[in-house]
């Protein structure tokens, strides 16, 4: 999504990525924002000013608890087929030693388990900063 700017000489609005104004000519400093080195105004891809709104949070953080709950789901699933996997070869090799590919599955099992709560942790607390920062928000909006 291009970031466009104001040229301070001409007025126009133009692709700030170009250093060029594509009305004018001027150039400036790449990421300076406008032909003067002062940035005059930015604008998004949207047309109006962007407002607050909070649905989007939430949304945002509803969707982080669905990710947490998928990648959850996915790594124990991995751990468990891993484990499967290697201590189903473990007995292929020596029928004799069950527990030890008992072992290895459970251990295995038990990896994939703590990688997906880790990262779900994290999805989850990332959720739980958004939620607070529209809580934030909400407790010091001048009435």
């Amino acid at each position: 999504m291009p970031s466009y700017v104001t040229c301070a000489y001409c007025g126009e609005e133009t692709d700030n990525a170009l250093a060029r104004c594509q009305n004018c000519g001027k150039r400036w400093e790449p990421g300076t924002g406008a032909a003067n080195s002062q940035v005059v105004a930015r604008r998004s891809s949207q047309t109006g000013p962007v407002e607050y709104d909070p649905k989007i949070i939430r949304e945002f953080a509803t969707r982080l608890y669905a990710q947490a709950r998928a990648q959850f789901a996915m790594w124990t699933v991995l751990g468990v087929l891993a484990g499967l996997i290697a201590g189903g070869a473990w007995l292929e090799a020596d029928p004799e030693r069950f527990y030890g590919g008992v072992l290895l599955f459970l251990l295995l099992g038990g990896v994939g388990y703590a990688i997906g709560s880790a990262r779900a942790f994290t999805l989850k607390l990332e959720a739980q900063t958004a939620l607070c920062q529209i809580q934030i928000e909400e407790n010091t909006r001048s009435k």
